[in-house]
């Protein structure tokens, strides 16, 4: 998993990703160090809420796109995952629609071979940033 993850980070504007799984547990992250254990899980539990929330209302959710004033979340719905992507305001969005459907079909294919992982506060980031 940590080498799908990094692929995603070598986007140009990307600045770190998260992995969320179907019960709305962070299990991996290229995130900077300013998200620490305590911020990831509520940031996954929060995502997993709301995108729950929101099948409930449109009958099923793929993709978000975020902007703000300094950078943009993508959020990829997967069958049994939620990717996050924080990214810098100027990507280039087909290069990351691109990137996010490879890494999305090399997870899918990760996770069938795997039992599924333990939530990141028993798990260490994949990715460590330089300071």
């Amino acid at each position: 998993m940590e080498s799908i993850l990094k692929s995603l980070g070598s986007v140009p504007g990307v600045m770190g990703c998260l992995l969320i799984d179907d019960d709305g547990h962070a299990i991996a992250h290229s995130l900077p160090a300013m998200f620490d254990t305590s911020s990831l899980v509520e940031i996954s539990s929060v995502i997993s809420n709301s995108i729950e929330g929101l099948h409930d209302s449109t009958g099923g959710i793929k993709f978000i796109d975020m902007r703000f004033e300094l950078g943009r979340i993508f959020f990829k719905k997967m069958p049994k995952h939620v990717l996050l992507v924080v990214c810098e305001q100027n990507i280039n969005l087909q290069l990351m629609l691109i990137s996010l459907n490879v890494v999305n079909l090399k997870l899918e294919k990760y996770f069938s071979q795997i039992p599924k992982p333990a939530p990141i506060g028993e798990v260490k980031p994949v990715v460590q940033q330089a300071p």
